[in-house]
């Protein structure tokens, strides 16, 4: 599952290396481009992708991968959408999960135009909410040092299991997860 101002082929070369190491990965392609509506509406069209793939495959529970904003969404699939019956686990990668300072930054510009970058300021009744939300499956949350997007602490909910890993500070750190 895709972040904010991303779309699904950027989740390309995630897939490839998952299906090279025998996992049968897919996109989700019912998910809009730039994901920039409200989470809640992203998280239906999530779910889905999630029933197609389980329609093709056969399997009752699926894994769910979402990068940055991806994995704020997956998670209220989870809990919104029943997800927790359908889910094997769920892997979030960069997820600001207490918010992104940059979308405070931004929030008064891009707001306007954009419900989800409002979800993501630090502090929102959204993100408050998730908050509040028990966790029924695995969720790990995978960060980077250095990522100025995202650090490791605004990536953890309670009952999650963090990984950290390093990485060399740019202004690329985030979109390297």
């Amino acid at each position: 599952m895709h972040g904010y101002l991303a779309s699904r082929e950027l989740m390309l070369p995630l897939r490839h290396r998952l299906r090279r190491l025998g996992h049968d990965a897919h996109l989700a392609r019912e998910v809009a481009p730039l994901v920039m509506g409200d989470v809640r509406v992203h998280a239906a069209e999530l779910d889905a992708a999630v029933e197609r793939v389980r329609a093709r495959t056969g399997a009752e529970r699926i894994d769910v991968v979402g990068a940055s904003q991806g994995g704020i969404i997956a998670l209220w699939w989870a809990h919104a959408h029943g997800g927790w019956d359908r889910l094997g686990r769920m892997v979030a990668l960069g997820t600001p999960f207490r918010g992104a300072k940059l979308a405070k930054a931004v929030a008064p510009a891009v707001g306007l135009v954009s419900p989800a970058i409002r979800q993501l300021v630090p502090g929102s009744p959204f993100l408050d909410a998730l908050t509040g939300i028990p966790l029924e499956r695995p969720v790990i949350s995978v960060s980077m040092r250095g990522d100025p997007v995202c650090p490791p602490p605004a990536t953890l909910l309670p009952g999650m299991e963090q990984r950290i890993v390093d990485a060399t500070w740019g202004p690329l750190t985030h979109q390297l997860l």
